[in-house]
């Protein structure tokens, strides 16, 4: 944890400089350089932690809101930058089912979702930077969107729980999605191990759930999750 501490204070005091000019394009290669410390080093702890859960038997585990689910993954990913320059909004409603559960294990996910939404934001305006949008010319600037909108609904008398993590970054690749869920598998170049997604899917499949993308490359991505609910009985 040492290294992700002097990484994240080193890229908050390199973002100060990047209004001096003449810096901004080193400063902000030393950013991304200082983001790749912490994503590995984050990345690498939970490697060991990933491997343990795989041998622990399954539990019926607790019951509990999705909204602490939510509100630890956007805790955790506003503490490393993860929620920094574009627009974040969480649609929650208040009637909904409960979740039986690795509280934890459904954190770390949602997490997951999130971190790939930034970094997909993150890559399009780079893109854009660099020429290569697929914005038509003339357009309106382009500004980063990252929601998550949670529902529910019942299937055969049982409730669910429905949620979109849906960004209008850079999107996947065609050729990419056979891969998406496999273990080692990644886009990023160095940013990150390829066990993100792998994760996702284990998690949820391991609650009882399902995962489902929708993206087009060039205009944003969906990630579907649908996680089976527990209705609690009013106390007498």
């Amino acid at each position: 944890f040492m290294q992700v501490a002097t990484a994240t204070v080193l890229r908050d005091l390199l973002k100060q400089l990047l209004d001096v000019p003449g810096l901004e394009d080193s400063v902000q290669k030393m950013i991304e350089r200082a983001e790749k410390i912490i994503e590995n080093a984050l990345q690498g702890g939970k490697i060991a932690e990933i491997i343990k859960d795989f041998a622990k038997p399954g539990k019926a585990g607790a019951i509990f809101p999705l909204s602490a689910v939510l509100n630890t993954a956007t805790d955790f990913a506003r503490s490393v930058g993860k929620l920094e320059g574009f627009d974040f909004d969480v649609s929650l409603p208040d009637d909904l089912p409960f979740i039986r559960g690795n509280e934890s294990q459904l954190a770390d996910s949602f997490f997951n979702l999130i971190s790939n939404a930034s970094d997909a934001i993150k890559s399009k305006e780079r893109a854009i930077q660099q020429g290569g949008s697929t914005l038509p010319a003339g357009g309106p600037p382009f500004r980063g969107k990252l929601q998550i909108k949670v529902g529910s609904f019942d299937e055969k008398g049982a409730p669910w729980l429905k949620i979109e993590v849906s960004d209008n970054g850079v999107g996947i690749q065609e050729e990419e999605f056979p891969n998406l869920f496999v273990p080692f598998f990644t886009t990023k170049d160095n940013l990150g191990t390829g066990l993100g997604l792998f994760t996702v899917k284990w998690f949820i499949e391991r609650h009882g759930g399902v995962v489902e993308v929708n993206s087009t490359y060039g205009k944003g991505t969906t990630f579907t999750i649908r996680l089976p609910g527990v209705k609690l009985e009013p106390k007498t």
